[in-house]
């Protein structure tokens, strides 16, 4: 699966005749079967052509730097395109449209779409809750709950908000987790700094300031001066 906006700006490269056809502008979509119908090609330079159409069933592969096609003449002009035209006309973008659901909840708004490579079916849609959704993040819905496509809202079955899947938390989760793993270092830090205090407050500490002789070595240097003191007197 590849999401929609990249393939905007993949180089087509024809395989048999080994040339650049282009690049890719733009999606068609076909809202009925839930799928892309078509890419949008545009060729580069200086003169630009009328808009070609690669109807996806003609794309050779997907791959991680171009879009294949067996033969140039794949991508065609919308006149020999009726479908794909009538389909191009519609603008159905999908990004930016509405979702809602039958019983009215409304679940937020189409960021971008997967696409399955193998066949251009949709399938699924991210949905961001609030705009901008980088600050509530989004949630992936498989397209299988999805029971229209507008120009302007996505109709979803109601079991669609109970299978909303978190693919970004978001800003805000974002924000929780950072602050929960600040307050978890703070409670270890604490608990640290806290047996270094206990430790330093143990029983049989001598409190003696530093510099200081012990009190009992000061009375015995007392005592003795003193006994020293009271021989010389008697001596004489």
């Amino acid at each position: 699966m590849r999401r929609s906006k990249e393939l905007i700006g993949m180089p087509v490269v024809s395989l048999e005749e080994g040339i650049r056809i282009g690049r890719v502008t733009g999606l068609v979509i076909n809202p009925p079967a839930k799928a892309v119908a078509a890419l949008m090609i545009e060729k580069g330079g200086f003169l630009r052509e009328e808009q070609r159409f690669v109807p996806f069933a003609q794309v050779h592969s997907i791959g991680a730097n171009a879009v294949t096609l067996q033969q140039g003449q794949y991508a065609a002009k919308g006149t020999s395109l009726p479908e794909i035209l009538r389909l191009y006309q519609e603008k159905v973008s999908l990004v930016g449209a509405k979702v809602v659901a039958e019983n009215g909840t409304v679940l937020g708004d189409v960021t971008e779409y997967l696409i399955d490579t193998t066949n251009g079916a949709i399938s699924a849609v991210e949905i961001a809750t609030v705009k901008p959704a980088f600050l509530q993040g989004v949630r992936l819905l498989d397209s299988a709950f999805i029971r229209t496509i507008g120009k302007e809202i996505v109709v979803v079955h109601d079991a669609a908000i109970d299978n909303l899947t978190p693919v970004d938390g978001g800003l805000k989760e974002q924000a929780g987790q950072a602050w929960e793993e600040v307050k978890s270092k703070s409670q270890t830090w604490g608990k640290t700094l806290g047996s270094k205090i206990k430790g330093l407050r143990r029983p049989g500490r001598s409190t003696d300031q530093p510099g200081q002789p012990p009190s009992e070595t000061k009375t015995g240097l007392t005592t003795e001066a003193q006994s020293n003191n009271f021989d010389t007197d008697r001596s004489s």
